[in-house]
């Protein structure tokens, strides 16, 4: 669904990050440390707008699917924000919340409109052994 795309990144998409973190400083900061502030550079969207198209598929796929299970592949910031929103975080606490690391595994489990995050950023399957994160503050 291209509701689930990662956030687009506008002049951002593309470039190495060591420029863009030499060309768009303040933007660069807000993006990982105030995303309620971060204004993208050129068509890029702001964190608000990826919750609100994501938001979109979450809803189409809860009305479809309702009390079944659902396995959703997304990308990083759009998993994170999706999350934060389930977590009852604003925009602004989201920059407070674990990074997300690739193929790691999260559950947001609903039940009578009553949600909550069961597992968060969890990477235990990359290595045998290896400790999970802890489940987020909610």
């Amino acid at each position: 669904m291209d509701e689930l795309k990662e956030i687009n990144m506008g002049l951002w998409e593309g470039q190495q990050i060591d420029l863009i973190q030499e060309r768009y400083a303040k933007e660069y900061f807000e993006f990982f440390n105030s995303p309620h502030l971060y204004q993208p550079t050129g068509s890029g969207e702001t964190y608000q707008e990826l919750l609100d198209r994501s938001n979109v598929a979450i809803d189409q796929i809860l009305s479809l699917y309702q009390g079944g299970n659902v396995l959703i592949v997304t990308h990083r910031i759009t998993l994170k924000t999706i999350l934060g929103y389930y977590g009852n975080k604003t925009l602004e606490q989201l920059a407070n919340l674990s990074d997300i690391e690739s193929t790691s595994l999260s559950k947001i489990l609903i039940k009578d409109d009553i949600h909550s995050i069961e597992m968060y950023g969890d990477i235990s399957h990359h290595r045998q052994g290896e400790a999970t994160q802890e489940k987020p503050e909610v």
